[in-house]
């Protein structure tokens, strides 16, 4: 048996929505309808993953010391209160959600007490520019954390740029990209 891959265009479409009418077949121009309709919002929908950090009550320091070293600003900011901390004195002024920047992309993060693991599954990449930039970034990044590979030179063949991974002090791990100065004439 021979597979026949079949791709729906919009002229395929319109004929279809033809043959069925002259056809008299209702149903089946009305599944059509639905499947064009389901094709046209996912067509035109535009979809932003956000990366969403937890933090255990360092939340704050955690966006200040980010944006510190990427730029950025806090585009949205709540706090825990008496009224939604669900009688955890701890949580109260701890940041319940946030939204901010880091240069051109959004991130969110929270203060999120019951959470009892690191944040060893997740690793946040960022590609630079220049050398000097990763450096600076490496720097502020491993202030009170750990630099687990200094900014060196990827082994070939992605030898065309360096790379350097952070643990910062908030138990996230960061990977720092940048063009190897080496390979760039």
């Amino acid at each position: 048996m021979r597979k026949v891959s079949f791709t729906l265009t919009w002229n395929k479409i319109s004929f279809l929505k033809q043959f069925c009418f002259l056809r008299n077949e209702l149903p089946l121009l009305y599944f059509l309808f639905e499947k064009i309709y389901d094709f046209k919002i996912m067509e035109n929908q535009k979809i932003e993953i956000i990366p969403y950090l937890s933090f255990k009550g360092n939340c704050e320091k955690a966006i200040e010391k980010y944006i510190r070293a990427f730029g950025g600003e806090i585009l949205f900011l709540s706090r825990w209160s008496k009224i939604n901390s669900e009688a955890r004195p701890a949580q109260i002024g701890k940041v319940m959600h946030a939204e901010f920047l880091l240069g051109g992309t959004r991130v969110a993060a929270g203060d999120s007490f019951d959470c009892e693991e690191e944040n060893a599954s997740v690793k946040l990449m960022i590609h630079l520019d220049s050398q000097e930039e990763a450096s600076r970034v490496i720097s502020i990044l491993s202030e009170g954390g750990e630099i687990l590979s200094p900014l060196k030179p990827h082994p070939a063949p992605d030898d065309g740029g360096c790379g350097s991974i952070i643990k910062d002090n908030f138990g996230f791990t960061w990977i720092i990209t940048c063009p190897n100065p080496a390979k760039q004439k």
